[in-house]
């Protein structure tokens, strides 16, 4: 199994804003953009798995559209789990503007601090490990299936998220320490990739390359 994790397009907003489940609009570069994550996708896959705020969703039904004209349609899952963090009360405010006595202690320790009415970090990845399991569930019981039919194919799956969520599936996949995920570099409109192969009980991930993009 593969799991391509594409990070949505450049939003629209004033920079320096701070911004999670803060549904954003989506600039005039958004086509030229999608068009240069869709370069890097493979001409089939299987089921496309979107946060549902629109700076994601945007990019799913245009992936959608352009591979159902070539005849293939993958299915769609809008899945709330995949999300961007909830920072609650700064949500759409300059973090300049923040009161250093709150942000302070989130820094120092974002997995566990959650900020004003928001979620920690560990939250986010608790919600995005039912997402993981439900993919890798799907995605087994098709390999075995086709296996059984003598067809050895690979099922894929995109998933359009945010920065947060892809570290955090990352992190979640290859054992790596949350606190350590901020430490890879994710860019918009980048695309990643997991591929899982299974055991009689057991899943094994493997990074097979991050933070890809075409060259303008």
């Amino acid at each position: 199994m593969e799991i391509i994790l594409i990070r949505h397009t450049t939003p629209e907003v004033e920079p320096g804003t701070c911004y999670g489940k803060t549904d954003l609009g989506l600039p005039s570069s958004f086509e030229t953009e999608a068009e240069n994550v869709l370069k890097l996708l493979p001409s089939q896959v299987h089921s496309i798995r979107t946060s549902p705020l629109f700076r994601c969703y945007s990019l799913a039904e245009f992936i959608s559209k352009k591979m159902e004209s070539s005849s293939f349609s993958p299915a769609w899952k809008v899945d709330d789990r995949i999300q961007e963090l909830n920072f609650g009360e700064w949500e759409g405010r300059l973090w300049e503007d923040l009161p250093r006595s709150e942000t302070d202690p989130w820094m120092e320790d974002y997995v566990n601090i959650r900020p004003p009415s928001g979620e920690t970090y560990k939250e986010l990845q608790a919600r995005i490990s039912l997402s993981w399991s439900d993919s890798l569930q799907e995605g087994r019981a098709w390999e075995r299936l086709k296996k059984e039919e003598g067809d050895p194919s690979e099922y894929k799956e995109i998933w359009l998220s945010h920065g947060g969520p892809i570290r955090c599936t990352t992190a979640l996949a290859l054992g790596l320490p949350l606190e350590n995920s901020f430490r890879l570099v994710l860019e918009y409109g980048s695309v990643s990739s997991l591929r899982i192969r299974f055991g009689e009980s057991e899943s094994y991930p493997q990074l097979c390359y991050w933070n890809k993009k075409t060259k303008e």
